[in-house]
């Protein structure tokens, strides 16, 4: 990692990427419970909209956060926004991706402001993808790590419903994959 990263865009990062993988598997926790709906197409809808969001606002905080750091001094005519931020990036031919970034934030744009528009799984992937592609290019990330999710259903300690005969217990995690090539 670069030494001009902060500390809290690295948390924030790592928290994104680790609420994405949740909610991308938030579905498994139906899987514990036989009886249990399909999964939810609301949450299904929302979720990848909501993270979307927050996605490419990291991105204009990383962005913002590398000029100050850089000292670089965007001319007048730009407002400070993500759409001149990545303009002045990309005319300093220090982004490599910037037409992509570009579509990103009309993206969010439209997310932001019609209530009926919607990000999709596959669009939400994809939008990690470039984002990374332009923090790591400006070595604010490293590779992404890789998770694996974990669900499990346990009968309760004790019972939350009173008179009725089962309660359980419900969790959820994520672990760090580990490339067994490096673990040698």
């Amino acid at each position: 990692m670069a030494a001009y990263l902060s500390e809290e865009f690295h948390r924030s990062w790592n928290r994104l990427l680790q609420d994405a993988e949740l909610a991308t598997n938030y579905a498994a926790t139906y899987q514990l419970n036989l009886s249990a709906p399909v999964p939810n197409p609301l949450l299904g809808a929302l979720l990848p909209s909501s993270l979307y969001l927050r996605l490419i606002s990291l991105l204009d905080e990383a962005l913002a956060e590398y000029i100050d750091l850089k000292e670089l001094k965007m001319p007048a005519k730009h407002k400070q926004d993500l759409y001149h931020r990545i303009k002045f990036l990309s005319e300093n031919n220090l982004l490599t991706n910037a037409n992509d970034l570009q579509e990103l934030r009309e993206k969010r744009k439209l997310l932001a402001h019609d209530a009926n528009r919607n990000a999709t799984w596959q669009e939400l992937a994809k939008a990690f993808d470039i984002t990374e592609q332009a923090l790591q290019h400006l070595v604010f990330v490293g590779a992404r790590p890789g998770y694996e999710f974990y669900a499990e259903k346990c009968p309760a300690k004790e019972s939350t419903n009173p008179g009725g005969a089962f309660s359980f217990d419900y969790s959820h995690s994520l672990k760090t994959k580990v490339d067994r090539k490096l673990s040698r």
